[in-house]
């Protein structure tokens, strides 16, 4: 019987030098990205800082107008067709709804937008009863205030309660049918 004994081979501190590349040709063929350096953070917190305050400053809305000084006028006309009036109104005056809300009964507030990039406040009441299906398409008492941009235009602000003022008395002429 004969005993083999296995002798294993230990790589001494040159063959670890043989395989690995030289520090030189290892930063050649290293593809991972720098770590940052101080002045790079600094150099992207300026660049970086002013577009992020550009966007954040983009982002609040400009209130809507008060109408603390709107122009008012109380008209006659059935509550159900002021959203008819208002519509032809902006189709004339060239405005769009922002939004449409209705605090109370009887109240409907308007917010729009001219193609001139200025707010209009619209806010309707009544005071007649709404509970009774008849009485919403009788003529009642209107009241209209209109507010266009923040300091308010009185020739607008007439000439778009005008064009409500006919469109309803045109609908109480022609009520559609039902």
């Amino acid at each position: 019987m004969t005993r083999s004994i296995a002798t294993a081979v230990v790589p001494g501190p040159d063959a670890a030098r043989a395989t690995r590349p030289p520090a030189a040709e290892a930063k050649r063929n290293d593809t991972r990205a720098p770590a940052p350096q101080p002045r790079n953070a600094l150099a992207f917190f300026l660049l970086a800082a002013p577009i992020l305050i550009a966007v954040a400053g983009c982002a609040p809305r400009t209130p809507p107008p008060t109408l603390d000084r709107a122009t008012r006028a109380d008209l006659d006309g059935p509550w159900d067709f002021l959203q008819a009036a208002i519509a032809a109104a902006q189709r004339e005056h060239e405005m769009a709804t922002l939004a449409e809300w209705s605090p109370e009964p009887g109240v409907r507030v308007y917010e729009m937008l001219t193609i001139t990039d200025e707010r209009v406040v619209l806010r309707a009441e009544t005071t007649a009863p709404l509970d009774a299906p008849s009485s919403r398409f009788e003529p009642g008492d209107l009241s209209l205030a209109v507010r266009v941009g923040l300091w308010g235009d009185h020739e607008r602000e007439e000439a778009i309660i005008r064009t409500i003022t006919a469109r309803l008395e045109a609908l109480r002429r022609n009520p559609p049918r039902r």
